[in-house]
């Protein structure tokens, strides 16, 4: 799943002026001014809406777009070039192409329109068809705030004193929330997710820790023991579990528990696929402890080296992943409805990429692990099985049978 997260230049840096998915039928293009010489013009915004589903394959026609009554100079000229496709008859939610040209040509005064996977944030289940529908705008906000957030540790050119700074700013709106005032950074996707702790009661407690987590995204790059690493996924995996549970009512010491199995090991299971991806930026994951018990060096991982002992390296990490998530499954079959199918299918959907890791060899250097057409088929009739028969249907293997 593709998103666009649009953003323009303010006397502060960056604006998050909107990431949607596009099973919504709106898209926002929100140009957040800098305060003007006149007090009116003051944290004022200006908002285009651009109409329509985006699809492939049928027939398309365009449509207008439409400004806001306090639009000012230059929101007009964008308007009229910005048009979208809308595509008529049952069809896939996005077209690629058509998405690139038609907005291509709203960027103007300074938009800045950047491409952004989904699956850069391992535990979102965003735009899942099998979200319930009440949950997704919600689910949408949080996830803004945390990408936007991740976004400063990791996106950019910014030095480290300057993302700290960003950070801090990010943090200050979360106080402003958590006061109930205005945010004096980032006042439209804060104004939102104030409404969104409002109405579902949310803790504030959990942003703060993925905030710890930006912060150690910028000043560590090494982890020394498997402890550090889980400490850093506590902050940085555990509170979206915690969210998700709160906005469905399900926040018990119990589920807490395996939602913090569940995103850990999903936030593993992304680090392990990615240890190629995450050496170019020189960045590790693997503990240095486990890669001196195994004799495995940096010299190695960067030359993609897989013999016996990175095999047996590998084994071990991915034994404790499968553990942890295992350990964690119970919740998926306690939670009701459609989100609980969702957290079955992330289940065997991280249990499946171990199983292609292991088949492969261990060798994560070549090739990322991904789940194919036929992966994903292996999934499905796993959580059905796991659904119907109340079990998850996996056994964690002996850890120390991989020591």
């Amino acid at each position: 799943m593709t998103r666009i997260n649009w953003r323009t230049p303010t006397d502060a840096g960056f604006e998050e002026v909107g990431n949607y998915d596009f099973i919504a039928a709106t898209i926002y293009l929100v140009d957040v001014l800098s305060p003007g010489a006149e007090p009116v013009q003051q944290n004022q915004t200006r908002i285009l809406t651009l109409s329509g589903g985006l699809c492939f394959g049928a027939p398309a026609k365009v449509l207008g777009c439409r400004c806001s009554t306090y639009s000012v100079s230059g929101a007009a000229s964008v308007a009229r070039a910005a048009t979208i496709a809308h595509c008529v008859g049952l069809a896939e939610p996005l077209n690629y192409v058509v998405l690139r040209r038609t907005f291509a040509a709203a960027l103007q005064k300074g938009f800045e329109a950047r491409w952004m996977d989904v699956d850069q944030y391992e535990n979102f289940p965003v735009a899942s068809v099998l979200l319930p529908k009440a949950l997704r705008a919600p689910i949408g906000i949080i996830y803004q705030v945390v990408r936007t957030a991740a976004d400063i540790a990791d996106e950019g050119d910014w030095s480290p004193a300057e993302r700290h700074a960003r950070l801090a700013d990010f943090r200050a709106g979360l106080d402003a929330v958590a006061e109930r005032r205005a945010a004096p950074v980032h006042p439209l996707l804060f104004g939102k997710l104030a409404s969104v702790v409002a109405q579902y009661k949310l803790p504030l407690a959990p942003f703060y820790d993925l905030l710890h987590a930006c912060g150690q995204d910028i000043d560590t790059s090494r982890y020394a023991d498997r402890a550090a690493l889980l400490d850093y996924c506590r902050h940085s995996a555990s509170p979206i579990g915690h969210l998700m549970l709160h906005l469905v009512g399900a926040a018990t010491p119990e589920n807490l528990a395996d939602a913090d199995a569940i995103c850990t090991a999903s936030q593993l299971i992304s680090f392990w696929q990615d240890v190629a991806a995450d050496w170019k930026k020189d960045r590790l994951y693997l503990p240095l402890a486990d890669l001196r018990r195994f004799n495995v060096t940096e010299a190695q991982i960067a030359r993609g080296i897989v013999d016996d002992a990175w095999t047996k390296l590998m084994a071990y990490e991915i034994a404790f992943v499968r553990a942890t998530l295992v350990r964690g499954a119970p919740l998926a079959l306690r939670i009701p409805g459609r989100l609980g199918v969702e957290l079955c299918g992330a289940i065997h959907g991280g249990l499946r990429i171990l199983e292609r890791i292991e088949k492969a060899g261990y060798d994560v250097f070549r090739e990322r692990p991904v789940l194919n057409t036929f992966d994903w088929c292996v999934v499905a009739v796993r959580t059905v099985v796991m659904r119907l028969s109340r079990r998850v249907g996996v056994q964690a293997g002996s850890l120390e049978g991989n020591a």
